[in-house]
């Protein structure tokens, strides 16, 4: 029996799996941290199959998945991160962001496969390709396969590939005779296929660096290269619509210098459009694009759940979403790139009331729900741990009240080292605690197990204590760390590939951008600092030796 087995059997928290099979909302209130995690978790260790939890911001989206993964694994776990800021999420491509997202369409195709996706509520207002689009948006190819080699290179543009004259960094492709080269943004590294005639010859990894082959594969599957892939349809149709939108904005334009602007923006893209390539400029026009409006939530079939976490919170992100909106379309329009009337997304209030799927909403309280109704109320009590802070009569004084009541008290450790160490420490203390495994809790007892938790807590109704080394000494537990496929290839090899005014993505402090070099003393050693400008005119100064904590 594991921290998932003990919540299942809850009494409250089998009612609300029981209403899963409803049409209806379900609300929960009373839960917090990770006991409203674990909570989360106990649905699809009953439901298996999709979840989609509704975060209201970047922040809590991480939060919450890198919790979610402590208690179900990280390979059932997903999240679709996008920028709640409209203005970074339109001029910062991040490839770590981009293959999540990727990676995250791509379970959500898989019929078989069951996991949670934790997103915000900007990425739910997205427009997102059909889903027969992206489905259609990948190559499976195995050895000895014929290939429609004259439509590759187009079908790979249309997939979000870059065609570059060497492979160099994922998002690329290239084509030399009967060679082709293509870097996923989901692989490590990239592929070259060869060709005889239309026949696939040999498959085979590639260092992007030396150019050097390394594994022999005999089946590929080249994903999606970004979230923005089109039909031939798509850019057809949407070519169409752009142009009669520009010839109207060009009729009402008295201004002689913002004609020419115009004339000349809406020229590159449309070029680019009836050609078949998306351009530059894709994810401005993606309401003229997707002809059928796609969101997040069609991804997910009609028995999948919806968790709808903190809705006031999330109510209050889908406002400022909107304003910050507001204001880039407002400065886009001066600029003569977009139109008055377009769309750049779906508004959530109209999703969420349209939702197909069974839904639940968690608040700690019941107001603040924006009028919405429920079928069912699940009232819990819950509290997030105290900070012992290394007092271990403290520590003991409630171990010993936990036990007398009869709860069930779980002691998380990082590892079996730590495990050891305090198990003796209790053992000075004289607080008896078992050592189990994590899949062999024991019910009423006091235990160390090996385990993780963002925040120990009290859950009253399942008489559960979890308590963390965080909650005891305020140890930080070493965190998890995130799935990255960037290799050497993507970061920076020098400043010189930087032009004054470019975003950059530094790897502990994120976006900002790049305002020049300049040279410092510091105890009397003259050294070279890129300086990067971040919100509120704050300046960091990175020294030349970190360039490689620097990607565009």
């Amino acid at each position: 029996m594991n921290l998932l087995d003990i919540i299942s059997q809850q009494e409250k928290v089998q009612q609300w799996h029981q209403g899963f099979s409803g049409n209806f909302r379900q609300l929960i209130t009373g839960l917090n941290a990770s006991a409203k995690t674990l909570v989360m978790a106990s649905a699809l260790n009953g439901w298996q199959k999709k979840i989609l939890v509704i975060a209201p911001s970047l922040y809590q989206m991480n939060q919450l998945a890198e919790d979610l993964a402590n208690f179900l694994g990280e390979e059932k776990v997903f999240t679709y991160p996008v920028n709640e800021v409209l203005a970074a999420e339109m001029a910062i491509a991040s490839p770590e962001s981009a293959s999540e997202r990727i990676r995250t369409l791509d379970f959500l195709i898989d019929e078989e496969a069951e996991g949670i996706v934790v997103a915000t509520v900007g990425a739910t207002r997205k427009f997102l390709p059909s889903v027969a689009t992206w489905q259609a948006a990948h190559f499976n190819w195995n050895v000895g396969d014929e290939v429609d080699f004259d439509h590759l290179a187009q079908n790979l543009v249309l997939m979000g590939y870059t065609n570059n004259t060497m492979v160099e960094a994922p998002g690329e492709f290239t084509m030399r005779g009967s060679i082709l080269d293509v870097f996923p943004l989901t692989f490590k590294h990239p592929v070259r296929i060869e060709f005889f005639d239309v026949e696939i010859d040999s498959i085979r990894e590639f260092d992007e660096i030396t150019q050097r082959s390394l594994d022999n594969l005999e089946n590929v599957v080249i994903p999606p290269a970004n979230e923005y892939v089109f039909s031939a349809e798509n850019l057809a149709i949407g070519a169409d619509k752009l142009q009669e939108e520009f010839e109207k904005k060009l009729s009402v334009t008295t201004d002689e210098e913002l004609k020419k602007v115009i004339q000349g923006h809406f020229d590159e893209v449309l070029t680019d459009l009836r050609q078949g390539i998306p351009g530059n400029y894709k994810h401005y026009y993606t309401d003229f694009l997707y002809q059928h409006k796609t969101s997040l939530f069609d991804y997910f079939n009609p028995s999948s759940l919806v968790f709808v976490d903190d809705y006031a919170r999330i109510q209050e992100m889908n406002r400022q979403i909107s304003i910050e909106e507001a204001q880039w379309q407002t400065m886009k329009l001066e600029e003569g790139k977009v139109f008055s009337n377009q769309n750049f997304g779906m508004e959530f209030s109209v999703l969420i009331k349209n939702l197909k799927q069974q839904s639940t909403f968690f608040s700690l309280f019941q107001k603040g729900m924006g009028g919405l109704r429920f079928g069912l109320v699940h009232n819990f009590t819950s509290h997030q741990m105290q900070q012992f802070f290394g007092q271990m009569p403290l520590v003991k004084a409630e171990v010993d009240r936990w036990r007398k009541l009869g709860y069930t008290v779980v002691l998380l450790a990082d590892n079996e080292e730590r495990q050891s160490k305090l198990e003796n420490l209790l053992h000075d203390w004289d607080i008896q605690a078992t050592l189990v495994q994590n899949s062999a809790l024991l019910e009423n007892q006091t235990q160390i197990t090996i385990g993780q938790a963002q925040t120990g807590f009290e859950f009253i109704d399942a008489k559960l204590i979890v308590l963390s080394e965080k909650d005891m000494f305020n140890r930080k537990t070493k965190k998890r760390p995130r799935r990255s496929l960037m290799s050497n290839a993507e970061r920076l090899k020098s400043y010189n590939e930087l032009n004054v005014g470019d975003f950059v993505v530094h790897a502990n402090h994120g976006i900002g951008k790049y305002i020049g070099m300049e040279t410092i003393a510091l105890d009397g050693v003259h050294q070279d600092y890129m300086t990067i400008l971040y919100q509120n005119d704050d300046k960091l100064f990175i020294p030349v030796t970190q360039l490689s904590m620097i990607s565009k």
